[in-house]
Order: structure tokens, then sequence, then C-alpha cells
């Protein structure tokens, strides 16, 4: 399907990717525990649990009613896998010990870092201008202390045929207490030149990085 990655070629992605980049990523169990469903990876640097990673595949959905694409569909779907691991990361982690990573892969243009961004603020913006603010609607409410606690996000888009990545973009929640270590994984993510992936947290585009 265009615009989707399975979920199996997302883990190897983003495995080997991980790895590249001197991480080394345990896959946890895929059973359940407490009734939600572990979280994909504990990732290990110099052999010590350094984050907990959970992967994500949106889709681009149209809406039911309307049959096209619309934003509130799109932030309101990302809002909701955002639920769904919060709610994996404190099953499996319930003291929150480590920093939660949250790695979304899409292979579809019209589905990338924008929305994540908009999805995360609540807000649909055209540079500085919001155009649609979402921050009282329901759904975003009701999920704005579950987004509070994920420490960062990653989302990486891919292309279809290659299954490579040729764009990625993290976001730190400034809140967190991990900031600091935060910092120190993110700069390790960097891409190298020789692996050719636009990295959105590049000087030309720090004016996208903000609070959430």
């Amino acid at each position: 399907m265009s615009g989707f990655i399975d979920e199996r070629t997302a883990l190897e992605i983003v495995d080997n990717y991980l790895r590249t980049h001197g991480c080394t990523p345990k896959r946890l169990s895929s059973s359940k525990k407490a009734g939600q469903k572990t979280p994909d990876f504990e990732i290990y640097i110099e052999n010590r649990v350094e984050f907990i990673c959970e992967i994500k595949t949106p889709k681009l959905l149209r809406n039911p009613l309307t049959k096209i694409f619309n934003w509130n569909t799109t932030v309101s779907k990302i809002r909701e896998h955002s639920s769904k691991a919060y709610k994996q990361f404190l099953s499996y982690d319930k003291n929150h010990a480590y920093p939660w990573a949250l790695f979304f892969i899409s292979s579809h243009p019209q589905l990338n870092w924008k929305n994540m961004l908009d999805s995360l603020c609540g807000t649909i913006t055209v540079g500085k201008l919001i155009i649609k603010d979402l921050r009282n609607q329901r759904f975003i409410k009701a999920t704005q202390s579950e987004i509070n606690n994920i420490d960062f996000f990653v989302w990486i888009q891919v292309n279809p045929r290659r299954k490579k990545i040729y764009q990625l973009v993290n976001f730190m929640n400034l809140n967190s207490r991990f900031i600091k270590k935060i910092r120190t994984i993110i700069k390790r993510l960097i891409p190298y030149e020789d692996e050719d992936i636009l990295d959105i947290n590049a000087k030309k585009y720090r004016r996208i990085r903000k609070k959430f």
C-alpha cells in the first residue's frame, strides 16, 4: 500500500539505523504485559540500557465522511498512535526509569514530519501562522498528559521502493527530566554524511524545533 511500511520492515529499518550509530537494540517480547503490548526495543549503548523505543507505522487515511485527507484525521491518528505508545511504555517501565522514544516511519510524502509536529502541538501552522487550532478538541486534551511524558520523537521518511531512509527529524520534550541524556542520544543519531539522509534538525531547519 502506498504510504505504508509494514511493521516488520519498519523494525528492520530502525534496527539497522541504530546499529550503524553505535546502538544495540534488544527486541522485547511481543507478549502483552498488564494488558498492554510491550514496546519494541530496549536500546543499549556500551552495554547499558539508554532508552526504550517504540515504532509506529501510521497510514495516510481518508476521512470516512468526506473521503478526502484532512488535518483533523491525520492529527488524531498520530495522536492515537502516541497514546498507545505511552501506554506501552508505562506498562513496561512503570517508574519511567529510562527515556521513552517514539519513532514514526512513513513512505508517503504527504504523511511527514510536519504532520507529527502539528499533532504534538495541536495546531496546524504555515510558517508562524496558526491556521487551525485543535488544542480545545477532546482528543487533544485527552492525550496531552500522555504526550508530555514521552521524552523524544523521531520521524523517519523512507523511499518505498528501496526501503531506505532519506529524511529524519527529531523532537525533544524540553520538559523531560532526561533532557541531558536525550541531547547526547540525539547527537549520536545524527545521520552520517555518506548515509545521504536529509537531517531536518540541521542548522537551516532549527526554526521548527519547539516545545509541545
